[in-house]
């Protein structure tokens, strides 16, 4: 329990001094650390050691790195408890936030980017084999896109990408992905899927709802879309084969005519 809070703990805190006195230590975390530095601080009771911990606080919803020690119970030690210094790391923890959506977020649509689509793919794949489900990557390219940025301008391609992004994403579960791989291509992960047919299916739907004018600020967008296929464990249980399955794909719909979408076949590669 607090029998001693400085000024700088209390504005980190957001409670006054006398406020603090006796409230517990865990009174003062955020509820989303509060599992994680109850852990930390009961396995580390019984030690003297000074152990570093890193988490958010409860009043102001700061981020601190905190250093404790518990001093030892001795006959002749005129203190005892624990001494705690919070260090205000809220600007730095930002900061590391803002890389991570830099590196892992398309900054156009706000849609995962080409490398959180490769690392959810593994972590999918290693799901479903544990759990000894299907997996489906559908490669779309937006036909008809160059000609709408020609024509109406850049801001309007933009604008379109972004709309498309939101139809894409609205059209499937929670559960699935769904990414930006560059230019005027995306990429959905579906997760727990039945079969090939059940990913046809998603794939023809996405297709219908692209293929839906676009309303934009320079006036309206007509577009269509190609769409490759390729399963796990069906066609390959490794993640890059997977994609170069699914592009192989999207290109063979683009080749047979473009408004459709195909399902990756070994016959694709001759």
């Amino acid at each position: 329990h607090c029998r001693s809070l400085n000024p700088v703990g209390c504005a980190l805190t957001g409670i006054a001094e006398q406020a603090a006195w006796g409230r517990h230590f865990f009174d003062f975390i955020h509820h989303d650390s509060r599992d994680y530095v109850e852990f930390a601080w009961d396995i580390n009771r019984a030690s003297s050691e000074v152990h570093w911990i890193e988490f958010r606080l409860r009043g102001n919803g700061y981020w601190v790195s905190a250093s404790w020690v518990h001093l030892p119970a001795e006959v002749k030690q005129p203190l005892s408890g624990s001494i705690i210094i919070f260090v205000d790391i809220t600007e730095a923890r930002h900061k590391d936030q803002q890389l991570h959506l830099q590196a892992h977020y398309d900054t156009l649509t706000g849609l995962p980017n080409r490398q959180l689509l490769r690392e959810r793919l593994e972590q999918d794949l290693s799901r479903a084999k544990r759990e000894q489900q299907n997996v489906a990557l559908l490669w779309i390219d937006l036909d008809g896109f160059k000609a709408v940025n020609d024509r109406l301008g850049h801001a309007a391609g933009d604008e379109l990408l972004q709309q498309a992004a939101v139809r894409v994403r609205n059209r499937l579960r929670e559960s699935d992905t769904v990414a930006r791989m560059g230019s005027d291509e995306f990429a959905v992960l579906l997760l727990a899927i039945t079969d090939p047919a059940a990913a046809l299916r998603v794939a023809e739907a996405l297709i219908a709802r692209l293929t839906e004018p676009f309303m934009l600020t320079a006036g309206i967008g007509q577009i269509s879309a190609s769409i490759g296929v390729a399963l796990y464990p069906l066609h390959t249980d490794a993640p890059e084969v997977l994609i170069q399955a699914a592009e192989t794909a999207m290109v063979a719909a683009k080749q047979a005519g473009k408004h459709q979408a195909v399902v990756w076949e070994l016959q694709l590669l001759k």
